[in-house]
Formats: C-alpha cells, structure tokens, sequence
C-alpha cells in the first residue's frame, strides 16, 4: 500500500503524520510530498519515507497513491497561503485514493468550506459582463444550497429565489405527476411569477408555499440588483429552461447528509427523507443529468469525512467528476 502525505509551509502536520503512520504501518510505503522544500524535508525527519517537492509531484503521485492524507486544505485551491494550486487541489480531490483530512481545534470546517465555494462562485460571476446574471444552484438535500446561497446575497446584495416556495400544492399532486422526475416541484408557477422577472434589474415578489398550511402564504420580496440566486432542488429542471447564466451542482457525502437530516428534523424527518424525498431526488438528478450539465461542482462534506469531496455514492456519482 502506497500513501502520501502532503503537507505545506512548515511541514510540521505532515511529519507528524509520518511518524504515526510508521508506527502503526511499518509494511506501507510512505512518500511525503511537500509544496515546499521545507516541509518536505521536515516529514523527511519523521520517518523512513520516500520525498518528492513541488506541484508536479503532487499531480503524478496522486494517481499512484493509494491513500492520501494531510491537512484539510491540500483539497482546496489557494489554501495554505496559496501554496496549494488549483492544479494540486484538482489532482489531490480528483484522485481515486482514499482521502484522509485532519484538522487541527482552530480550523472551522463548515466555514472554511463556504468560504472556498463562495470564492470559486464568485471567480466565475466576476467575470461575466452580463448586466443581468443569474445562478442555479441544484443539488441534495442537506448539502449546504441555502447556506451558500444566503452567503452569496451577504456578500453581493443577490436577490435570492428558494425553490422550496415552490412545493406542489395537493390538487397537482397526482400519481402521474408524482411519478414524473422532477414532478414534485410547480414549475408551472415559477414560470409565471419568477422568470420573466429574471431578465430585469427590478424588485420583484413571489408567492411562498407554506407547507404547514399547505397553501400560499406571504409574498416575498427579491431584490433587482442584476444578481439573482436561484436555490434549491429542481432549480434546474429541463422544465423551467435555460434561464440560468450558471448552473452550480451542490454536492454532500450520504454520511454527512443523514446526520444533517437528522439533526435539523429527528427520526421522524430522517424515515421521511431516506423513504421519499431523497429517493425522489436521485432520481430526477439521474433522469436530467444534473451533476453532469453544471458548470460548477461544489461540495459541503467536510474534509474528515470524506471517501472523495466529489462522490456522493460511489456505485454512481464517480461517473459525473472528472
């Protein structure tokens, strides 16, 4: 078994990696591969381990390695005061290894991972000289949509459209209907009320679903600015168009989605969710294609608790990531 352990600035996790993988692991193949020469040379001290420096070494050995462990930035492009690459980030989360995070008490995971996603979203919607722009953002259930989105319109003023004010109401909600992928959502009402509205630099209100009443409920107000965040499951639905400039697919580990599921709701919502609604999303992000059409693949699962940042399932999902 082959593992590398990458490490940057100082090397300090990264020796300490090797020292308690020799321990445990006198049989394996170690290989430290630091951003520097430096770091490389510190986890060089910890142990009988092979040493490699630099971007490339890290790109080649990526796909060699059966096991890749470090700091939880080595997935991130310009973690570590920018010592990690976009190119060591891809090669790194792309790589068909069992990925192994650490962390130390300070690091915010959660966050750190929104502010990585928020970057990545805004790198592409700087560019674009379009006056009106706007972005999708499909995904699972619990894989962090609303968040993102939410931190999105902090950071740029967008005026944000939920997808969940769009639940099918019940006298739409025929078998086949319900049996179509995609069906649950009023598509029909988001055309209506939304899409126009997503041409021009205006406030404009929508209807929300509320579900406890199980009707209409209060008028929301979207703010017109130009940027228009459109979140939430089905918001890229073939039905609904190609309205969006960008279409972003949030992803989440299934691990890491039913412990969100279950905290937010209980069992009672966990049942509920891995009986229905999530089959009912696989199934429409596999009718549609949906994780293959974005533009952009994101994911919420934090970087302990990941096979790779990008699989949802891997009897499917390794399919939809380069």
């Amino acid at each position: 078994m082959k593992i590398m352990i990458v490490d940057g600035q100082g090397g300090g996790v990264g020796r300490c990696l090797v020292e308690a993988l020799e321990a445990k692991l006198p049989k394996a193949r170690l290989l430290a591969v630091g951003t520097n020469a430096a770091a490389t040379a510190n986890m060089m001290k910890g142990g009988d381990v092979e040493g490699a420096t630099g971007e490339n070494a890290v790109v080649v050995n990526s796909r060699k390695a059966d096991v890749i462990v470090g700091p939880m930035g080595i997935v991130m492009a310009d973690a570590m005061l920018g010592e990690i690459t976009p190119r060591m980030a891809q090669a790194i989360a792309g790589s068909s290894a069992r990925l192994m995070g650490t962390i130390s008490e300070k690091e915010n995971i959660e966050q750190e991972n929104i502010k990585q996603n928020l970057k990545r979203i805004l790198d592409v919607i700087n560019t674009s000289p379009q006056e009106v722009y706007v972005a999708a953002i499909d995904g699972r259930c619990a894989s962090g949509k609303t968040t993102l989105a939410k931190a999105l319109a902090k950071e740029t003023g967008a005026g944000v459209i939920h997808m969940d004010d769009f639940f099918l109401p019940e006298e739409l909600r025929t078998k086949e209907r319900l049996s179509s992928p995609g069906g649950n959502v009023h598509y029909e009402r988001f055309r209506e009320e939304v899409l126009e509205n997503l041409k021009r630099k205006r406030d404009f209100s929508y209807r929300a679903f509320d579900c406890k009443t199980m009707t209409l409920g209060e008028a929301r107000t979207v703010a017109g600015g130009g940027l228009y965040i459109v979140e939430g499951a089905y918001s890229c639905h073939p039905k609904l168009g190609d309205y969006m400039n960008l279409r972003i697919f949030s992803n989440v580990s299934r691990e890491v989605q039913r412990s969100r599921v279950l905290k937010r709701g209980g069992e009672a919502a966990l049942e509920s969710f891995t009986r229905r609604w999530i089959p009912m999303e696989e199934a429409y992000f596999e009718a549609f294609s949906i994780p293959q059409r974005a533009d952009l693949l994101i994911d919420s699962t934090p970087l302990t608790c990941y096979h790779n940042p990008c699989y949802h399932d891997d009897r499917h999902y390794d399919k939809y990531v380069d």
